[in-house]
């Protein structure tokens, strides 16, 4: 058995498959209003596949184990990369799909020729060990996505990888309108795979891995209420109010810096309403994200 997720004080386990399948069937039901394909589900199903390695499985169940020091997210984006350009022409897709999977963690990559290159890097250890499974799980990726997708993707990857060796997007024949829904697609696909892998991480610190304990998807009305309640509870008016705009200034002057970086913690189900709405806030500096900016969303 290969195990996801370890608690050195119990002794208690979670299996990898019993956490990918959990986070591929919260996920899709995350990606539910956006997503038509298979592709959210697919990247939950993947995300912790390079935890298969040897190197992993040993790191896991040491108890004096150092918290990162065994990577699993990008050998397992690479695994899933290299695996799918074997079936599959649909190479952009495919390189969206492994960004995701590579991203989990620590926000997406931008899509350059050092990321291509980190994709083509050697995981045959890994390759050896999980590739029929990947195959297992892609095989019929492309069988869900519809026709005016494939028929976009197509067009996009005539110049795609000419344009990314040269890092020259901005000569890309698409529409402003298919740009922005590949960035937010990608980006509300990473939201939701991250969501649900948050709340599994909760299930297991509390022993609720034999519970039902799907959680639904908070409405921007849901939100609305809790966030408002929240801030009721501890300011009076005024003080609400200058705090909203000290921290309206703050996302403003932190949208204008050069690499702008800020980190998030929120309650799972909730970061897609707050990380979108801070795009908004930081929109400046988030225009093409999807070719210069796309690490900037966590």
């Amino acid at each position: 058995m290969y195990i996801a997720r370890m608690n050195h004080k119990t002794g208690q386990t979670q299996s990898l498959e019993e956490h990918l399948q959990y986070v591929g069937t919260q996920a899709k039901r995350y990606a539910a209003f956006f997503d038509t394909t298979s592709f959210t589900e697919i990247a939950a199903r993947l995300h912790d596949i390079g935890k298969m390695s040897d190197a992993f499985q040993q790191y896991i169940q040491n108890p004096n184990g150092k918290r990162g020091s065994v990577q699993h997210a990008l050998p397992g984006a690479s695994l899933v990369f290299q695996t799918r350009n074997q079936q599959s022409r649909q190479y952009l897709m495919t390189m969206l799909l492994a960004n995701v999977i590579a991203g989990h963690h620590r926000g997406l990559y931008n899509q350059t020729v050092t990321f291509l290159q980190l994709l083509n890097a050697n995981v045959d250890a890994l390759h050896n060990i999980a590739k029929e499974e990947v195959q297992h799980i892609i095989q019929t990726f492309d069988q869900t996505i519809p026709s005016w997708m494939l028929e976009m993707m197509e067009r996009w990857e005539k110049d795609y990888l000419m344009l990314l060796m040269e890092s020259n997007f901005e000569s890309m024949n698409v529409s402003p309108s298919e740009k922005v829904y590949l960035e937010t697609f990608t980006r509300m696909a990473l939201s939701a795979v991250v969501d649900a892998d948050w709340s599994d991480a909760a299930r297991f610190q509390k022993n609720e891995l034999q519970e039902e304990n799907e959680s639904i998807p908070p409405s921007f009305k849901d939100f609305q209420v809790r966030y408002h309640t929240h801030l009721s509870s501890l300011r009076t008016p005024t003080e609400r109010s200058e705090m909203l705009s000290r921290l309206q200034q703050q996302c403003e002057e932190k949208g204008k810096e050069r690499n702008p970086s800020v980190e998030l913690v929120l309650p799972t189900g909730e970061r897609v309403i707050i990380v979108m709405g801070a795009v908004c806030v930081m929109k400046p500096r988030v225009s093409g994200t999807l070719y210069k900016y796309i690490s900037c969303i966590a």
